[in-house]
């Protein structure tokens, strides 16, 4: 019975579980069941991709073929390139063979191609040490050429004295008896030499050493004759010694052959100081300015008294002026200073070097004189040995930097400055006053003479400038119904191109003009502008800049070409005079200028000048010989030059004239009348350039300026 229970119970408890396991097995059918609908519902969707893709497929199989074909094409083409790429690959490898059959060869090129580089370095430093030996040697050799100059002066006085003493002795010979014999000079016939014994006790006559009357005058006629011998053989040997030296500044060629030789001044009045002028290269009008004073200057103190540094970039001089300059040139700029203590000049001698250059800027060293800054115990040594410097220097605005100032005061002691305008401005920036002189510039008044205005007279004929443009715009320079304004000028702001374009097409805007004559009859004038420039390697383009401004009036250039020419070729030197006799006048509207040589070669030319009437060129422009125009001071143009020339911002900035606008325009139409008036005053202005500023003037207050140079003063 308790078997049975037992059983029945496992038997429940069985049941149970199948229960549990029935309802898990109903669940999970019924989930399942669910997920087969689920499954029939995606079946239907997959069936529909399955019929999209399908489709698909078959589009991109059709897409496939097409794109196969390609494929072979391509693949024939790369066939073919890979054909070419192996013949490529053999010719490489060709070159590749030859290349390593150089290699060995390219090495030991490279080995003796380093050895050369140490040999070449070594060499160069050698070559250095030679150079700065040869400086100083060809420096020995100038001074050395130099006393020889100076004694062969002394020796061709002498001369002339001995030929004076010996024509008194004939005559002396036939008046008075035999004198003792007493020894002097004795010119040595067979030698050629002047031998000097000890001085006569007599009267000064000189005495023969014996015989009766007329062996002592045919002695004497000898001696007198033989006197040009000696002068002869002196100056051969001075030739030869320049010839082994290879010259003061071993310049060769024409120049120096068809040289002029300045003759010395007489002894008496050679000056006791030898000047060594720096000057500024490039064609500058710094260099114009100084070699137009230089060639006044050798003739008044002689050649061996002047030297200056040689330009590899220089002005187109006329023949008379290289002749010149080859006479005084050196060929290093170092040699214009004594290197060594050893050449400093003689006690009572002076050496003064005179540095006329602006593009380091006011009071500025040239690196190439090799010139270190002194301190004021050195300048004092130099002073006391007779070395002074001089800086001939300008500014265009009304003050100075500070470092200017400070150059000025510290390493020179003297400064030029061509006009009272910079008198007052470098002084009033603190500059010594004790330092400052005015020297005005020199103008070559015979290259630049005045123009004969003649009505009766023909007009002179125009050269040929050999520039198309230049000869073919100056065709009509001499039709009276044909009115010329010039203006020469560098290209920059502070020239003030702008007010000149623009007052220029403003006033005269029409092919000619109605002008009123004195007579009272009117006639059509045609105004012309003909520009000489020079482009600056660091300024603005000049067609550029002009085209600008031409749209900004709302013109063009082939409106105006037939009334406007700019030429930025460089002209000789002597055909610049032909230039400004073409010109009926002168016109710059300048912002501010030091002296403005161009505007003071236009007066000497005796052309009506315009221009503004502030800065340096009022020197020698007045109301009554030109025409001044009115201005303002105003902020001198930041785009002109930058802060580190101008100042900086305001307060500090430099400022410059901005001339009156209406003034100029009424100058222009004044002069353009060629009234009785205009003439007198220009030929006033080119009476006042000729007296007060020609180039013997100039020169004689340089030399009063060098003779002055440590308290001793000369007249002029």
């Amino acid at each position: 019975m308790v078997v049975l229970l037992f059983g029945f119970n496992s038997m429940h408890l069985a049941m149970d579980d199948l229960h549990s396991h029935l309802d898990a097995t109903e669940r999970t059918a019924s989930q399942q069941q669910k997920s087969l609908k689920e499954l029939a519902q995606l079946s239907r969707h997959a069936k529909t991709s399955i019929e999209e893709l399908s489709s698909k497929v078959k589009e991109n199989e059709d897409g496939l073929g097409r794109q196969r074909q390609e494929l072979g094409q391509l693949r024939g083409e790369l066939g073919r390139h890979a054909s070419v790429l192996d013949e490529h690959g053999r010719r490489v490898a060709e070159v590749d063979k030859v290349k390593g059959d150089h290699q060995a060869s390219v090495e030991e090129l490279h080995a003796a191609l380093q050895e050369e580089r140490q040999k070449a370095e070594k060499s160069a430093a050698k070559l250095a040490e030679i150079q700065e030996y040869m400086k100083n040697l060809m420096f020995q050799q100038s001074e050395s050429q130099r006393v020889q100059r100076d004694l062969q002066t002394d020796v061709t006085n002498l001369t002339q004295t001995l030929a004076q003493l010996a024509s008194r002795r004939v005559a002396a010979v036939a008046q008075v008896p035999p004198p003792i014999e007493s020894p002097g000079v004795v010119l040595a016939e067979e030698k050629g030499t002047v031998e000097e014994e000890k001085p006569s006790s007599g009267d000064g006559v000189e005495a023969s050493s014996g015989g009766d009357d007329e062996a002592k005058e045919d002695a004497t006629t000898k001696r007198v004759a033989n006197l040009p011998a000696v002068a002869a053989a002196s100056t051969e040997s001075e030739t030869d010694a320049e010839v082994a030296a290879g010259g003061d500044d071993e310049t060769a060629g024409d120049a120096k052959e068809d040289a002029t030789t300045t003759a010395p001044p007489a002894a008496e009045s050679r000056p006791h100081y030898r000047v060594a002028w720096y000057r500024e290269c490039g064609c500058t009008g710094m260099e114009i300015e100084a070699v137009t004073l230089l060639v006044a200057l050798v003739a008044r103190i002689g050649a061996t008294n002047v030297r200056t540094n040689s330009c590899n970039e220089a002005c187109a001089w006329p023949k008379e002026t290289k002749a010149v300059l080859s006479q005084i040139e050196v060929k290093h700029e170092s040699m214009l200073w004594p290197r060594t203590q050893a050449q400093w000049p003689q006690p009572g001698g002076k050496y003064v070097l005179v540095v006329h250059a602006a593009f380091e800027g006011v009071c500025a060293l040239p690196g190439g004189l090799e010139l270190a800054q002194r301190s004021e115990d050195e300048r004092s040594r130099e002073r006391s040995g007779g070395l002074f410097r001089v800086s001939r220097s300008m500014m265009e605005t009304d003050r100075l930097n500070a470092d200017a100032v400070t150059r000025c005061n510290d390493q020179f002691d003297a400064i030029w400055v061509p006009s009272s305008f910079n008198f007052r401005s470098f002084s009033e920036a603190s500059v010594n006053k004790d330092l400052l002189h005015v020297l005005p510039e020199a103008v070559d008044t015979d290259l630049f003479s005045c123009k004969i205005a003649d009505d009766d007279l023909a007009p002179a004929p125009i050269p040929s400038f050999g520039l198309p443009k230049l000869d073919d715009f100056m065709l009509t320079a001499n039709d009276p119904g044909t009115f010329t304004f010039l203006s020469v000028f560098k290209w920059e702001s502070r020239k003030n191109w702008q007010m000149l374009l623009k007052t220029f097409w403003q006033t005269f805007p029409q092919a000619s003009t109605v002008v009123a004559l004195a007579n009272g009859s009117k006639v059509d004038v045609r105004a012309r502008l003909l520009i000489k420039t020079q482009q600056l390697s660091w300024g603005t383009d000049v067609y550029e800049d002009v085209n600008d401004l031409l749209r900004s009036l709302g013109m063009s250039w082939e409106q105006v070409k037939d009334r406007m020419t700019i030429v930025i070729e460089s002209l000789p030197t002597e055909l610049m005079p032909s230039l400004y006799r073409a010109a009926d006048a002168f016109v710059l509207p300048t912002h501010g200028e030091g002296w403005c040589l161009p505007l003071a070669e236009a007066m000497s030319s005796g052309l009506p000048t315009i221009a503004t009437g502030w800065g340096g060129q009022t020197e020698f422009m007045t109301s009554a010989n030109s025409w001044p125009i009115g201005y303002k001071l105003k902020d001198a143009d930041i785009g002109a030059g930058g802060e580190e020339i101008w100042g900086g911002p305001p307060p500090a900035r430099h400022k410059w004239a901005v001339p009156d606008k209406g003034e100029l325009r009424q100058a222009m139409l004044e002069v353009v009348h060629r009234s009785p008036a205009v003439r007198a005053k220009a030929a006033q202005g080119c009476e006042d350039i000729r007296r007060q500023f020609n180039q013997a003037s100039v020169a004689a207050s340089t030399d009063a300026l060098l003779a002055g140079l440590g308290g001793v003063a000369k007249t002029a």
